[in-house]
């Protein structure tokens, strides 16, 4: 069985509940009304579409995990990567 850390809770999941934890974040941020078959139709949906890659790749050991910093880099490196952008953006346009 696969496991999910989830940072804020601390605690290790298996694939199918960090799906239902995804799937409830993902309708909470429509800020629109939703029902359980919604919810648990996208849970659904990233289940398989998580499942399918690791299969993809050849299993559980063939996965590239990332530890936390280096999460944290790669997120450093495309958020300055948008900042150039929108600079280079402002400076094109004359703000």
């Amino acid at each position: 069985m696969f496991l999910f850390y989830d940072e804020c809770n601390r605690k290790w999941f298996p694939i199918t509940e960090m799906c239902r934890i995804y799937a409830k974040d993902i309708c909470n941020g429509l800020s629109k009304p939703y029902s359980l078959e919604q919810r648990n139709y996208i849970a659904g949906l990233l289940e398989s579409y998580i499942r399918d890659y690791i299969k993809k790749v050849g299993g559980y050991d063939k996965l590239k995990l990332y530890t936390r910093e280096e999460v944290e880099a790669i997120e450093d490196e495309t958020t300055q990567e948008l900042l150039n952008a929108i600079e280079w953006y402002r400076n094109l346009k004359g703000y």
